[in-house]
């Protein structure tokens, strides 16, 4: 394939050209289909490239902070906002199998990046009790409670997402979203506590347009 084909596209602070885009699609649509990411050797027929550009490309969307690989084996552990290891934050898109999210700003993310109807599957941090939530045609239909709470940092364009995202969990209540920032001091300063009707809109457009970007909508 010849590379001058390929244009260059801006996707919030980063840059991205189509075989980067191309390439992200093939990696979501085998995820989707097999519950994790391609090798390079599958991704390498699959495409019908050579490898060192896949592997080069991998590794540029890394730096972007697009997937995440293990350092150890170079295995795709994390394809934003997909994670390819279980955690609390579950996805359940209409017809595809159980999904999971990096944080819950990532399990927002999901159905608008695929364009499709989902069932979120959580839990308040503080308490541990269950939490759903239900979208449909990019709106939120139904909830387990009245008012949800999502904790987020001031800027949310990765790096820092990625390095916040452990503490980037929806909460049942005010009170236990307060208690749980009682705790944390050190990250009242860098974040915020949002109703989840006042953060959703922004999740909903900024990755409804990377969905569109990269050809998964």
């Amino acid at each position: 394939m010849n590379d001058h084909r390929y244009a260059t596209r801006k996707h919030g602070s980063g840059m991205m050209t189509e075989f980067e885009a191309t390439l992200l699609r093939q990696i979501f649509k085998m995820v989707l289909e097999t519950g994790k990411a391609p090798s390079v050797t599958v991704l390498h027929k699959t495409l019908k490239t050579y490898r060192l550009r896949i592997v080069r490309t991998i590794g540029k969307l890394e730096e972007k902070d697009r997937l995440v690989r293990k350092k150890e084996t170079g295995e795709i552990v994390c394809v934003y906002p997909l994670s390819l290891v279980p955690t609390e934050h579950q996805v359940i898109m209409e017809g595809e199998k159980r999904l999971f999210a990096n944080c819950a700003l990532d399990a927002l993310s999901i159905p608008h990046v695929f364009n499709k109807n989902a069932e979120i599957i959580s839990q308040c941090h503080t308490c541990k009790e269950i939490i759903t939530i239900t979208v449909k045609n990019g709106e939120i239909v139904s909830k387990s409670h009245a008012r949800i709470y999502v904790w987020s940092p001031k800027q949310i364009e990765r790096p820092v997402a990625a390095e916040y995202s452990p503490f980037m969990n929806f909460f049942c209540s005010e009170e236990h979203i307060e208690a749980w920032m009682r705790e944390n001091p050190q990250l009242v300063q860098k974040g915020q506590s949002q109703l989840l009707e006042h953060v959703y809109p922004s999740i909903r457009e900024r990755w409804a347009r990377y969905g569109r970007m990269i050809g998964t909508r």
